[in-house]
């Protein structure tokens, strides 16, 4: 609110259908007081203007995270200021764990904790949390993002896509699928899929499927039949593809992890029968879980000083078919048999937190691919999934509203209406949805 003006210069999609119009004003005005509508909209590129100016309800529920967590913190206005400066920084590794703390810490504090945040006058320990018999709980929280490999990756199959769509000829629906089974590929196999990516296009007639396997590469070219009624005068396509992680993915996120722990007991204040810390850890999507999981039980059986939990967190985003769109958050408590008993002697409850009443459950994300009958699990796997499906407008009611199916992360759908103008012409226009442009979420 500005002199009794509500000035919101973002036109987008709400988070969800359960905000009513003023939470949705508000949200956003937040944001704009604490950042400023000129920097959000000065183009520079950060994570909170690329959300700004993206208007599909995914970046839409992101900025609400980020609007409630600035909520929870205004009576800490000078962490507060100093946090939204470091994520305004040019250094992505500021931005992130300023991000993760602002938003991170906001969970402990949604849930009712008496949590203070500590900035720079604690080095390794971000906040604390006061029990209720004075008792203190150190934090130190680490966000790991999507690796380097995952992003090459990503940068790799989006010129495989491209190449696909120019490739395929007009008014053919086709669905690709890429697969390399054994290992990540390597220079020489990339340029290699190229020229297989054409081959197999060429060869495509539009009605039968067609498979090629060669150099570590399984390419499945169908014709796109999963849904009914596609418009067959336009290009609808999909890309699928699929590789095992590369060598280091896994490595290079355990070795991160085991340089947190080092930190809070080198940097961190000491455990004593009145204090204990814990580590709380954001992981990407392609982390681990299980094996991390019995990295930390190893770290604990090995060491008795310094830490007496870990807090795993894995936000990601979820899509179906006909049901709602959400966050669903992964988080475990690992905690010393020590720490534990020390809990339960003093306060039942001094470690809670709550997600924006977003799904919350103890079992990581779980990634497979189907047909129907048989699934194959990814859980070792880069995920890669992007087309444009058109279909053909059909009246659901008398009503004359359009209905956009809700496909999965990286499918856009056009909706083609047909006007009859003479028996000889007709005229097409579409519609097209608004859709997050990957499931990847960037500041959560």
């Amino acid at each position: 609110m500005r002199n009794g003006l509500k000035m919101i210069s973002r036109n987008a999609q709400p988070p969800n259908n359960k905000l009513t119009k003023e939470q949705i004003e508000n949200f956003h005005l937040i944001i704009e007081e604490f950042f400023g509508i000129e920097w959000l909209n000065c183009g520079i590129d950060n994570p909170i203007t690329n959300l700004w100016k993206r208007k599909d309800f995914l970046a839409s529920m992101e900025l609400y995270y980020l609007s409630q967590a600035i909520n929870s913190f205004k009576d800490q206005p000078v962490w507060l200021n100093e946090t939204i400066k470091s994520i305004k920084d040019k250094d992505t590794n500021n931005q992130k764990g300023a991000l993760f703390e602002l938003i991170g810490l906001s969970y402990f504090k949604q849930a009712g904790m008496d949590i203070t945040p500590l900035g720079n006058s604690s080095p390794g320990i971000d906040a604390e949390i006061k029990t209720r018999n004075e008792n203190v709980i150190g934090i130190s929280s680490k966000n790991y993002g999507l690796s380097s490999h995952y992003n090459e990756i990503t940068r790799k199959i989006d010129s495989i896509y491209n190449l696909f769509i120019n490739k395929l000829n007009l008014n053919l629906q086709a669905k690709l699928i890429i697969i390399t089974e054994s290992e990540y590929p390597n220079k020489h196999q990339f340029n290699r899929l190229e020229q297989l990516v054409e081959s197999i296009i060429k060869k495509f007639n539009g009605r039968d499927s067609e498979t090629l396997i060669e150099d570590n590469w399984k390419l499945i070219l169908t014709k796109l039949n999963d849904l009914d009624k596609i418009a067959t005068d336009h290009k609808s396509h999909c890309l699928i593809f699929l590789t095992p992680f590369h060598q280091n993915e896994h490595k290079n996120l355990t070795d991160k992890i085991d340089k947190a722990f080092e930190n809070i007991v080198r940097l961190g204040k000491q455990e004593t029968d009145k204090r204990k810390n814990i580590l709380f850890i954001h992981l990407p999507i392609t982390a681990p879980v299980r094996y991390i999981r019995k990295l930390v039980k190893e770290y604990f059986k090995n060491n008795q000083n310094g830490i007496s939990g870990v807090l795993l967190y894995q936000p990601s985003y979820i899509s179906t078919l006909n049901g709602p769109n959400s966050i669903y958050h992964f988080n475990e408590l690992i905690i010393r048999v020590e720490f534990n008993d020390w809990i339960n002697n003093n306060d039942p409850e001094c470690i809670k937190y709550s997600f924006y009443d977003d799904a919350a459950d103890i079992s990581p994300i779980s990634h497979f691919l189907t047909d129907g009958i048989n699934d194959i699990h990814l859980e070792d796997y880069y995920i890669y999934q992007k087309g444009k499906i058109y279909i053909k407008h059909q009246f659901k009611d008398n009503s004359g509203l359009v209905s956009l199916p809700n496909l999965l992360p990286g499918i856009e759908t056009t909706v083609i209406f047909e006007s009859i103008i003479s028996d000889t012409e007709k005229q097409t226009f579409g519609i097209q949805g608004i859709y997050p442009p990957s499931a990847d979420l960037i500041i959560i």
